[in-house]
């Protein structure tokens, strides 16, 4: 730990005295040469979440004001309870950290202090401030009590020997000793084999069966079960163990729980404990000494979990026999630290300049997106033994029929001599694995206390204690990781793509869920109201357009030459999407699950592998099919659910980005892939008409695919002069019912028949002819959505009636805007039009200086909701009956004549059923059967369910009114930086005030964001990323958002970095001189040989890392680029720009580049 002096950053002499600025700042400040942020005065702030990040499996969560929980791997192998965020919160008092100081003064008399308690929070002679070092694996709580003129602090940090360690510092501020009586340790500690479900629900019967025992001639604690709990009539033993214990404070007294808590307060020692039964775990060290002056007592207090009786006893041994204990977890303690900085370094999350806070902005946002999509496991090298259990997982008969080969492998293999050697061999489904095989570790899902509904395990070994090769995430979230992560490893870029694609169905559509050994997706579950099925509408389009976007810059060829090979398959999801006509009827209900097909599906995977979950041939083996037919599918999909005028159909049963939006299913159009749809297309249409030698000419597709596609282009062929003007409700209906029409009787054939085994040769030509048909129809869309505001609808809605198709719009949303600018279709002077529009609308927040979602609108008060007037409500003889009656199923008046519907309904179905239920009643059925309609329509006037768009619009966190997310924010700050790239490097498209316009709102919202935000404003560490700010508080949910890939991606473009064709070049147009260091710093990292470099950079310079290998921005007179080789004569030239083949060798991670120099002027910048 950083030690406690009175000269250093944190407390220096002026703190020696009552400190009275009330002030919340935030600053960077050196301790023993490390770095930390410290935010002074915290505990002026409302309480907020942040994170503890570990290269292990250790997991934080922590309160700013100390409460927490932790744990090993996942929830159900925790330290302290994993519950939601606020029971953590309200649970601070009786679990995690608890300190008692009781001052002896030399009159006799006593004060008690205890820090970071409640009642310490608003007294004014304490100060707290609050630490999060560099790298993000320590957080540190430090309280000064000024008029005690006592300091006290500690922090958590990780081992991957240790565990959890934590670390105490108590300093006397006096100019004399100072007697005092420390009573310090841990609360609420969880035995081994307690699960997460088990302790939520029954924690008070879990208490009765808890042991604690600490070794008599050591300070070790020891907490375990006496059996797992459990009603079934047979044993069940506790045989792993939680351990908590101290070094530092000699000959102290320890407690093994926290009755004597309240007697210590009275002014009691503690008594050392052997032997606790029936409660809950805790570990307490006190000890009685004289603090002298300026001699800052440290200790420490260590825990961990899942211990064995060997690891007890090893333990054991070494606290009993060791002398130099405190040294040994610094040890442990710098490894872990070593070991996250070499994860950050092969993920180029190293960056230094002199505004150290955006640096450090990037490292988080590098880290957390790495904790989601995982990172190479060793670069390039693949462990032979991973593939060849990968290829077992998978294909069981795969494996035996491959087993010679695949056991000449070498015990480590390059990535690209295992892919030439697989094609060598032949066979197809092995290089089918070894096309979408990435060897990525350190991957988990986005769980945390802020969102408990999303389950996260941090599996890094397999049970023999090996390295465990895995990665798992919702497909909405992994993908987006992948595109930030092959920026760093551009060779992996073309199995992201392959592991897309095998998982998408022959259908249009993907799974629910990724894992490194297939897929899955969701089942219904009655009894969960969470529990739907159906496909999100948007992400197989923009994710794949953006893996497919990165592999075509970096990596060209390897991406053409797969185009007509036939190594791609089909998901087979058993999911049946209904027929156009029974979807027109219900459009909220159009998914039915084919349980006997799921039930096959299951045999298959036990029988094979998770090949099983693949659409087969008559022989059961996988059909292939090309890439092309691959990347067509889901075009043919969205363009068979496209509605002129409003956009593609949301009637799969699940919403697009925002699931908040979830009632837009069956009613609503979304603008938003349309715009997305465009940019996937026109992506296409460059690509297959670039004129490489690479390209085919025509590829092999499956002929009912074909089919589809030339249904599709029938009806773009026949209407294509319908799209220079307005389009009618009616006529929109007929386009849209042909369009639907197709993919309907494709689907039928597909589930009813398969895919089919008889391919049709067509040629690219074709297929473009076909994109840019679509274009068209797509573009007509886009332009008539423009609002009268100068911005864009996101969603519409759709009214089907007989003959027709009227839509309506809804309220401006930011996802629509950013969408638009994304799409490709805006010049760069519509851009800023938009932009101006957007930053003068509702969705603005002042307090923020940034965008919510939508605008937030205000609520009915209670008493304004449910509002029937007596003139409305008598307008109906059954409403009027039912009062007469006294019968109030219906509606109840109040004692003012007024009418309500009844309590109990949450919507219209529920008005039905009770209806239903009055109709059987003789007195009663004929005025239903007539006046349904009637109160169905009033009920529609009271509520307005019709633009309902879901939980968005009725909660106040997350996604909700008033809030910022701030992912969706990054993708604004993205997409406008693509306009600043373009506008200044497309010679057709370059304007000078357009792109300051463009600059100047790319600024805004990138400082927005946080970077430029105090601690307060922002209402957390300003250098890690968040998901969203509520109205009225600072930012919820840390750490791993998606925000964070946009945000890479920003930086990259921000400082210049430039990639097309297979070529790195260097345009520095929108890279700040304030990033140029003022004093000499230090790059410390690994570099790609794994060796630990710490180089210098002079003032003037700026240095990053691209592919592990440093750059240098410096400031020149002159342009030029220097690369420096091993081995060889560094290559100086005007250009700054690799060569095709330096480019390569960069990409290819070899070690032959030591470092680039990039020298240029930033005057030229203004």
């Amino acid at each position: 730990m950083n030690k406690l002096t009175a000269v250093s950053d944190s407390i220096a002499p002026s703190d020696r005295s009552l400190n009275t600025s009330n002030a919340v700042t935030g600053q960077y400040v050196s301790m023993d040469n490390n770095v930390w942020y410290k935010i002074g005065n915290s505990h002026r702030m409302p309480k907020f979440f942040l994170t503890a990040v570990s290269p292990d499996d250790h997991w934080m969560f922590v309160s700013s004001q100390g409460a927490l929980t932790a744990g090993r791997q996942n929830p159900d192998s925790a330290l302290f309870p994993y519950y939601s965020a606020d029971k953590i919160v309200d649970m601070s008092d009786c679990t995690g950290p608890k300190t008692l100081i009781r001052v002896r003064r030399e009159d006799g008399t006593c004060q008690n202090w205890e820090p970071f308690s409640s009642a310490t929070l608003h007294c004014d002679s304490c100060t707290q401030n609050l630490y999060k070092n560099w790298c993000g694996n320590r957080i540190l709580f430090e309280e000064v009590h000024h008029s005690l003129k006592l300091a006290f602090r500690y922090s958590w940090t990780f081992g991957e020997k240790f565990g959890f360690i934590r670390s105490c510092e108590l300093l006397n501020l006096d100019d004399s000793p100072t007697s005092v009586e420390i009573t310090d340790g841990l609360q609420n500690m969880l035995p081994s084999g307690l699960g997460k479900d088990f302790q939520l629900r029954y924690s008070n019967l879990a208490d009765a069966y808890k042991k604690a025992e600490r070794l008599s001639d050591s300070s070790l604690g020891i907490y375990y079960l006496s059996s797992i709990p459990t009603d079934r009539a047979e044993p069940s033993e506790g045989l792993l163990a939680t351990v908590a214990w101290q070094t530092g404070l000699d000959n102290a007294n320890v407690a093994i729980s926290d009755t004597q808590i309240p007697c210590v307060r009275s002014g009691e020692s503690l008594a050392s404990e052997c032997d606790v039964r029936g409660r809950r775990g805790a570990y307490f060290v006190a000890k009685s000494l004289e603090l002298p002056t300026l001699e800052p007592l440290r200790w420490k207090i260590v825990a961990d979990v899942n211990y064995s009786h060997s690891d007890v006893v090893e333990l054991h041994h070494r606290i009993s026999n060791s002398t130099d204990l405190a040294s040994q977890l610094e040890q442990d303690i710098a490894a872990s630290e070593e070991n996250l900085l070499q994860i950050l370094s092969a993920a180029d999350g190293r960056q230094v300049g002199e505004d150290r806070l955006r640096s450090q902005r990037h490292q988080s946002n590098v880290l957390f997106n790495v904790m989601r999509g995982g990172i190479p496991a060793n670069g390039y090298r693949i462990c032979s033994n991973d593939f060849r259990d990968h290829v077992a997982k998978a294909n069981r008969m795969v494996a035996q029929r491959c087993e010679t080969f695949l056991g000449t492998l070498p015990d480590t293999i390059s990535f690209d001599e295992l892919q030439d050697r697989v094609a060598v061999h032949g066979d197809p489904d092995l290089v089918r694995f070894a096309s979408e095989y990435l060897p990525l570790r350190f991957s988990r899902r986005h769980g945390d206390p802020t969102r408990p509904w999303n389950k996260f395990s941090i599996d890094l070994r397999a049970e023999d204690g090996s390295e465990n090769l895995s990665y798992q995430g919702n497909w909405r979230d992994i993908f987006q990781n992948w595109e930030a992560l092959s920026v760093a490893y551009p060779q992996f870029a073309t199995s992201m793509v392959f592991r897309f694609v095998n998982a998408s169905t022959a259908d249009g559509h993907n799974p629910y869920r990724i894992t490194k050994d297939g897929f899955d997706w969701e089942v219904p579950d009655p009894d969960d109201p969470w529990a739907n099925i159906g496909y999100w509408g948007d992400h197989q389009i923009v994710y794949l357009l953006k893996l497919l976007q990165r592999g075509q810059s970096m990596t060209p060829s390897r991406l053409d030459a797969c185009l007509s090979q036939e190594r791609c398959v089909y998901a087979n999801i058993p999911y049946r999407i209904r027929s156009h006509e029974e979807i027109c009827r219900d459009p909220q209900d159009t998914i039915d699950f084919d349980s006997t097909s799921a039930s096959q599906i299951d045999r298959r995977v036990e029988q094979i592998g998770s090949d099983g979950k693949l659409l087969a041939g008559d022989d059961g083996v996988p059909m292939r099919v090309s890439l092309v037919e691959k990347l067509l599918v889901p075009v043919l999909a969205k363009l068979s659910g496209f509605v002129p005028g409003g956009g593609i159909w949301l009637n799969t049963q699940r919403p697009e980005w925002n699931d908040a939006n979830n009632a837009l299913v069956g009613r609503g159009l979304s603008v938003v892939t349309a715009c997305y749809l465009r940019r996937y297309l026109t992506f296409l249409i460059d690509w297959f008409t670039s004129g490489r030698d690479s390209i085919p000419d025509s590829v092999l597709v499956s002929r009912s695919v074909l089919r589809f596609a030339e249904r599709l282009k029938e009806v773009l062929t026949e209407h294509a002069g319908d799209f220079d003007g307005p389009v009618d409700d009616v006529l929109r209906r007929v386009i849209l019912d042909k369009l639907a029409s197709a993919g309907s009787d494709y689907r039928v054939r597909l589930y009813a028949e398969g895919i089919g085994e008889e391919k049709t040769s067509v040629s690219l030509d074709w297929l473009v002819d076909l994109f840019r048909q679509s274009v068209v129809m797509i573009d007509h869309t886009i332009r008539v959505n423009q609002r009268d505001d100068g911005m864009y609808h996101s969603y519409n809605l759709m009214h089907l009636e007989k003959g027709s198709a009227p839509i309506s719009h809804l309220y401006e949303m930011l996802e629509g805007q950013v969408a638009v600018l994304s799409s490709g279709l805006l010049s760069g002077a519509e851009a800023v039009e938009v932009l101006d529009a957007l930053r003068h609308s509702k969705i603005y927040r002042e307090d923020q200086q940034s965008y919510m979602l939508y605008p937030n609108r205000q609520l009915p008060r209670f008493l304004e909701k449910n509002m029937l007037s007596r003139e409305d409500a008598l307008r109906s003889r059954l409403i009027q009956r039912l009062a007469n009656n006294n019968e109030t199923s219906v509606v109840q008046q109040d004692i003012h004549g007024d009418f309500h519907f009844h309590g109990g309904f949450g919507n219209v179905s529920d008005l039905n059923d009770s209806l239903d239920r009055l109709q059987t009643r003789e007195e009663y059925r004929e005025l239903v059967e007539g006046e349904r309609e009637l109160l169905n329509d009033m009920f529609e006037e009271t509520f307005g369910h019709r633009h309902f768009t879901g939980r968005s619009g009725t909660f106040f966190g997350y996604e909700g009114l008033g809030s910022i997310y701030w992912h969706m924010v990054s993708k604004l700050a993205l997409a406008v930086m693509e306009h600043c790239v373009e506008v200044h490097e497309d010679p057709s498209r370059h304007d000078p005030n357009v792109l300051a316009r463009l600059h100047d709102h790319y600024r805004e919202i990138r400082d927005g964001i946080g970077l430029t935000k105090t601690p307060l404003h922002y209402g957390a560490f300003p250098s890690d990323p968040y998901s969203h700010t509520p109205e009225g508080g600072g930012v919820q949910q840390p750490g791993m958002t998606g925000q964070v890939k946009e945000d890479i991606l920003s930086r990259w473009d921000e400082i210049g970095i430039r990639i097309h064709g297979g070529q790195l070049r260097f345009e520095p147009r929108f890279f700040e001189s304030s990033e140029f260091l003022t004093t000499d710093s230090v790059l410390d990292f690994f570099d790609v040989e794994g060796q630990r470099q710490q180089l210098v950079i002079a003032e003037g310079c700026f240095a990053l890392t691209l592919c592990q290998v440093p750059i240098v921005y410096r400031k020149s007179e002159s342009r030029k680029i220097v690369i420096h080789f091993a081995g060889k004569e560094s290559v100086t030239r005007d250009e700054l720009v690799l060569s095709q083949c330096e480019t390569d060798v960069l990409f290819a991670r070899l070690g032959e580049i030591r470092q680039i120099e990039v020298c240029f002027d930033p005057a030229d910048n203004a």
